[in-house]
């Protein structure tokens, strides 16, 4: 499940919370994957925890100690697959949901946890030299405080063996920053800032690392992805009034913006997560198939709630379509909520994050495997690292 906007009446955290749970709670369709069942791990139900409310930037020191690394069987070992995968897991621990930083080495199957927080972190992006990982992350409360704190960019070492310091100070305390991505040289972080009392709450931004200053790109653009060659940029805008997305390709520094026009007879008003193909001649992302279409339902209306179009809350699968535009093609039918994908380094395969777990496919869509089974149901990120 992706940010979602709350607009209109004014709502309590029990209330969100049961509309999370609403949420969480949606059936998916796992028929397409290729593993099988008497290998994969037992599904099991975790508390949902609500997102911390922004205050103060300085982190305190961890509460939890992280576990051990585990191992799942490689019930993949056929598709030869190399490197590891960073991704985000929900982990239960006496009756709370922790927030992790999970390593998986695709060879042995051995899981190692990088980094923990009883408090909020979303997604984490591992540098090109891969020794550095970017990663959106709300510290806990500082001490008697009511609250956590506001969502920003953070770095930690590869490893994981120190903690997690700013990448720089936020703008406001009304700015929160999430969705980084690294440009390919490394020389610049990407990512979305949100701010619910500016003009636009949603820009798209960039900082040179290390030690640049932010920059804004685009207005109500959100989930930037650089093409290999790092001239180019794929990102969603969304209309601010009817909330429909489009795609949109631009320059790195965001100059030479053109829309990626869609035709035929479904045109998803949903889009999520693009990235560019292996030839950076098309675009992947992530959309409803035409029955999963997104209309308020009861608790939407009696809540006062717009749910933002593209906040993975609803069912998706991935897409394609010529950079120049087109007719979308789906690619899979895996009805799978907060899709996030990420190409292996050889580019014959992409590492797919769901809410429920993570699956790799070959690019067209097919070969769908399940890799991790049962991520704690929660957002995040997957980056497939050597």
């Amino acid at each position: 499940m992706r940010p979602i906007l709350f607009t209109g009446k004014a709502v309590s955290a029990c209330a969100i919370l049961m509309f999370v749970l609403f949420l969480c709670g949606c059936a998916v369709d796992v028929s397409q994957y290729t593993a099988s069942p008497s290998v994969m791990p037992t599904k099991t139900s975790v508390e949902v925890s609500t997102v911390p409310v922004p205050l103060a930037m300085t982190p305190t020191p961890q509460q939890n100690t992280i576990g051990l690394s585990t191992s799942i069987p490689v019930t993949w070992s056929s598709l030869d697959l190399a490197g590891h995968l960073l991704y985000i897991a929900g982990v239960a621990k006496n009756s709370n949901l922790l927030l992790e930083i999970q390593d998986l080495d695709l060879k042995t199957g051995v899981i190692s946890p990088i980094f923990q927080t009883d408090s909020w972190v979303d997604a984490a992006a591992v540098s090109p030299d891969n020794t550095q990982i970017v990663i959106s992350y709300a510290p806990p409360a500082p001490a008697g405080a009511a609250h956590g704190s506001q969502t920003s960019l953070y770095t930690i070492p590869r490893d994981g063996s120190q903690p997690p310091a700013p990448l720089f100070m936020p703008a406001s305390d009304q700015d929160q920053y999430d969705q980084p991505v690294w440009s390919p040289d490394g020389h610049y972080v990407y990512f979305r800032d949100v701010n619910y009392r500016a003009s636009s709450i949603y820009s798209l931004m960039r900082v040179a690392f290390p030690g640049g200053k932010p920059e804004t790109l685009v207005d109500w653009a959100y989930w930037p992805r650089i093409s290999d060659d790092g001239s180019r940029m794929v990102f969603v805008k969304i209309d601010p009034v009817t909330q429909v997305n489009t795609l949109f390709v631009a320059a790195a520094d965001g100059t030479q913006i053109q829309q990626v026009p869609l035709t035929g007879s479904y045109i998803p008003q949903v889009i999520d997560v693009p990235m560019f193909s292996k030839d950076s001649q098309s675009i992947l992302f992530s959309a409803p198939d035409p029955t999963q279409s997104f209309t308020p339902n009861w608790l939407d209306r009696l809540m006062g709630i717009t749910v933002a179009f593209a906040d993975g809350s609803i069912p998706s699968d991935w897409w394609s379509v010529p950079v120049t535009g087109g007719v979308p093609r789906q690619l899979t039918h895996v009805q799978e909520l907060a899709l996030y994908g990420s190409f292996s380094s050889d580019k014959q395969f992409i590492a797919s994050y769901t809410s429920d777990d993570i699956f790799v496919m070959k690019p067209d869509g097919t070969g769908v495997t399940l890799l991790v089974n049962d991520i704690g149901g929660v957002p995040g990120t997957v980056d497939w690292t050597p």
